[in-house]
């Protein structure tokens, strides 16, 4: 009897135990060198490699707050960054600088081809709020701003 309670014991507490789903990486899913042979984003901007969750858009004439269109940004070294949503990676592409010096960081976020379009950022202006909070911000007055938290 001790034995088939232990079972059942064992058995509700494997089952009660909340998996956390993995976020998938660019890291396995793309070669480092595909785009660009070396580093493209000078050190002064390597903050914002990482993985971030994107928690909403907001701007425009009212400052309207709307919710993301996808999960997660990823961007990793050799200007490369990809889309998460629904647990996979939706677009894989290149970033391409437009402007990096001491006043402004100006990126345009280019999809592969064989990515689905679905998911386009467009051109940016960086601004990293603290090491946590990356902001997108658009490249014209009275548009929308990305913001995301570091995940990773």
């Amino acid at each position: 009897m001790k034995k088939i309670y232990l079972i059942l014991v064992s058995l509700l507490v494997i089952t009660s135990c909340k998996h956390q789903n993995e976020i998938p990486s660019l890291r396995y899913a793309v070669d480092p060198k595909t785009y660009y042979p070396g580093e493209i984003v000078n050190s002064g901007n390597t903050k914002i490699y990482g993985q971030w969750q994107f928690l909403y858009k907001q701007g425009g004439f009212g400052g309207w707050i709307i919710d993301p269109t996808y999960d997660y940004l990823e961007i990793i070294p050799f200007g490369i960054y990809g889309i998460i949503d629904n647990d996979a990676i939706q677009v894989i592409g290149k970033i391409q600088i437009d402007q990096q010096d001491e006043y402004a960081t100006l990126v345009d976020f280019l999809p592969d081809q064989i990515t689905a379009p679905d998911y386009q950022i467009g051109p940016k202006s960086v601004w990293l709020q603290s090491p946590d909070t990356l902001i997108l911000f658009d490249l014209c007055a009275d548009c929308y701003a990305d913001v995301f938290k570091r995940i990773k």
